[in-house]
């Protein structure tokens, strides 16, 4: 925690020295409470050094002033820490999705890491032992990081999600309790945005597109090829994938097919909605001719 304040301090411009930083730092309610300043001082002047050494400040006897990549950094509210880790794997030239998902791992807003469940144990080590998309020496990485099988474990099960397997089938894989997927999910997004936005102040632009867009897949669960399909209100993986199995795989299917074939993957009230979104008219006679299956919801599916 106190490496980011220490960042902000300085990238805002707050603090522009070390007597500066000491007399800010002096004046908070942990030096008061604990009494102890100069053992804060020291721990202050330690993270500066390893900020200049993430290349995040630079600082000499007279000032200490922030990198336009650690502005950035503190602009993204990332632990400076966290975002080095981001930014050296990004260096690395990453050039496939489940590399990306693995990035977020690196970063400590990610956690709590998952774990495969006992059942799937001997084919997660056996995938994880075999695994080639990644830029690291497998066996170098698990003896080196303790954390890495929970790491791939993690990587893996958002890999699984944006594959379009079932939500209930992967909490039970990964032994994951109702809503972490989901709050694993929209911090993805967030660290993703961060890496896009990294990626830009760092030059690596040739990265960019395959996290935009996968950025796209990780929020609604789904491949590459319903990507647009799911950008329409009220359609999610689920309605998505019926709609691309019966040959409407784009919003201009979408506005060709009639009411009634709608109708017959979506429901009569979703088909309605998904008509109106897009400026067309339904006939009365449409109407009264298509009657909703039994139990179908207006409600957009997940």
């Amino acid at each position: 925690i106190l490496r980011s304040h220490v960042l902000s301090s300085i990238a805002s411009n707050f603090v522009f020295d070390l007597e500066s930083m000491q007399r800010f730092f002096s004046k908070t309610f942990f030096a008061h409470q604990y009494k102890d300043s100069q053992s804060l001082y020291f721990q202050v002047s330690d993270i500066i050094s390893q900020l200049q050494d993430m290349g995040f400040v630079v600082s000499d006897s007279k000032k200490i002033e922030a990198t336009a990549l650690g502005k950035r950094v503190s602009e993204l509210y990332l632990d400076p820490q966290s975002a080095f880790n981001m930014v050296s794997w990004l260096k690395k030239g990453l050039d496939d999705s489940f590399a990306f998902l693995f990035l977020l791992t690196q970063c400590f807003e990610f956690y709590p890491l998952v774990s495969p469940g006992k059942e799937s144990m001997s084919d997660f080590m056996e995938s994880m032992e075999e695994e080639k998309r990644l830029p690291v020496d497998i066996e170098q990485a698990l003896s080196e990081d303790l954390d890495f099988p929970k790491r791939y474990a993690t990587a893996l099960a958002l890999e699984q999600w944006i594959l379009e397997k079932q939500e209930q089938s992967l909490l039970k894989e990964f032994n994951l309790q109702p809503g972490l997927l989901r709050g694993k999910i929209d911090r993805g997004d967030w660290l993703l945005y961060s890496a896009i936005e990294l990626s830009k102040q760092l030059g690596l632009k040739e990265s960019v597109p395959l996290m935009e867009k996968l950025r796209k897949r990780l929020k609604y669960g789904v491949k590459d090829e319903l990507l647009k399909l799911v950008e329409l209100r009220g359609i999610g993986r689920v309605r998505g994938r019926k709609l691309f199995n019966a040959g409407i795989q784009s919003v201009s299917d979408v506005k060709k097919a009639d009411f009634p074939t709608l109708s017959k993957w979506l429901g009569h009230a979703v088909a309605l909605q998904l008509k109106q979104q897009l400026g067309q008219e339904v006939k009365e006679s449409e109407k009264k001719s298509v009657a909703s299956p039994v139990g179908q919801s207006a409600l957009g599916d997940f």
